[in-house]
């Protein structure tokens, strides 16, 4: 029995909404019936957890976290990844996936760096924009960060956008109930509540070369209630799931779907990765105000520059370019 038999069945019981007989299962995976059920134990010693549906069928209820880097790594391989592969690294909990891949950046010899991906069933330290925590439970929520080395010219908002757009192509597949958006700068929202956030932070590796870092939350079987201390904010958003959505989907199998939509993003053009944002885009035509260290700058949103960043046209016709990193945002 091989890691490949173990993929290649956790890959057809993965799929959403889905029950097997074994002899469906065999035709899918074209495993033997030795090898099917070698790796059914495989797949249960890793951690997973696979129910009895009636007397002959079987579906896959939780994936264990010991069979998360091997599923990954393999499904990655076949994709259009750079090689090698990403290094990738899972915790059951940990401080921040954000700073478990700046410590591997700045660890790695100069000469072994690639690409990297974060995965943790819950982080203590998680953090947002502007210096937001983020904090989730076990099972909860898809808690993954990716180290990417940036070309020299990379725009500055690429990246950020990149991760929105990952995120909500992906979701706007699944039949979901309610609206996929994009709320510049990072987050994605159904009907205007709060799926998921992204936070892109740069770094250098041991010869200089920059590197972004790219944290995903994306809230899939419940989100955190908003404290009564943090109502009054008027820059936070009340938050969904995807299971409140109608969506019932294994951690495991978004991550995979979200890291293939990066990499096919990663090969855009930046006026190919704004027009892909203008389809998502939840405030293009509307007036938003955006908070900077100086002033409040209220106007129409009438584009994305990926280099200059967000533009706005204010009351007086004039145009307004601002970065993220620049500002913050009030919510209407």
């Amino acid at each position: 029995m091989t890691v490949r038999h173990t993929t290649r069945l956790l890959r057809e019981l993965l799929r959403p909404n889905t029950s097997w007989s074994l002899d469906e299962l065999r035709s899918a995976t074209s495993l033997t019936p030795a090898q099917l059920l070698a790796s059914l134990d495989s797949l249960r010693a890793a951690g997973c957890i696979i129910d009895q549906r009636g007397p002959d069928r079987i579906s896959l209820a939780v994936t264990g976290l010991a069979g998360w880097s091997d599923y990954l790594g393999d499904m990655l391989t076949e994709a259009d990844w750079p090689t090698p592969g990403p290094h990738i690294e899972i915790y059951r909990r940990t401080a921040s996936t954000q700073d478990a891949l700046r410590r591997l950046i700045h660890a790695t010899p100069a000469d072994t760096a690639r690409h990297a991906v974060a995965l943790a069933d819950a982080q203590d330290a998680g953090r947002g924009r502007p210096g937001r925590s983020w904090v989730s439970e076990p099972g909860e929520a898809l808690l993954m960060s990716v180290a990417w080395p940036l070309p020299d010219n990379d725009p500055v908002e690429a990246m950020p956008t990149r991760a929105c757009l990952a995120i909500a192509e992906v979701v706007r597949v699944l039949p979901v109930r309610g609206r996929v958006a994009i709320a510049w700068p990072n987050d994605v929202l159904i009907d205007q509540r709060k799926l998921a956030g992204v936070l892109v932070e740069r770094t250098t590796d041991k010869l200089n070369r920059p590197w972004a870092i790219a944290g995903m939350g994306v809230n899939v079987h419940a989100h955190p209630e908003i404290s009564p201390a943090s109502r009054a904010d008027q820059t936070l958003r009340r938050p969904v799931a995807l299971a409140d959505a109608g969506i019932r989907i294994d951690r495991l199998h978004l991550a995979h779907l979200i890291l293939d939509r990066l990499v096919v993003l990663a090969l855009c053009s930046k006026q190919e990765l704004a027009v892909r944002w203008r389809n998502l885009a939840a405030d293009l035509g509307k007036t938003i105000t955006l908070r900077t260290d100086s002033r409040n700058i209220t106007g129409e949103v009438v584009d994305l520059d990926l280099t200059e960043g967000l533009i706005l046209r204010d009351s007086l016709g004039q145009h307004h370019a601002l970065h993220a990193a620049q500002t913050t945002r009030a919510l209407d």
